[in-house]
């Protein structure tokens, strides 16, 4: 009998300390899932954080495909302004040709 006694250090006032425990803990686990609870609801429910997901993942898609249009639209007016540079180029090269065609056609006429 002292042998129980010895491997049993919970004396009776203590045992009902660890009940007083048990229920705070009881208490705490209560509020802290309606919490949850009451967290999900404000939420829209447990699928509405799935259907904000759904939608956030969406429209990031929509976001993409449209600056993915407008970087082909970018590098389609870029490539055009090139070639309008290099004609821009070319008639300038053609004007001082023809400038100086004019300058010695014009003394050679005095």
């Amino acid at each position: 009998s002292s042998g129980i006694n010895a491997e049993w250090p919970l004396r009776p006032g203590k045992i009902e300390d660890e009940k007083e425990k048990i229920k705070n803990f009881d208490l705490q686990i209560k509020k802290m899932e309606k919490a949850k609870r009451d967290q999900h609801k404000n939420m829209g429910g447990v699928h509405m954080s799935q259907q904000v997901q759904v939608a956030a993942k969406k429209q990031v898609a929509v976001l993409e495909n449209r600056l993915d249009q407008a970087l082909k639209r970018f590098n389609s007016i870029l490539a055009d302004n090139k070639k309008k540079r290099e004609l821009i180029d070319h008639l300038r090269q053609e004007k001082v040709i023809f400038e100086n065609l004019f300058k010695k056609e014009k003394r050679t006429l005095r």
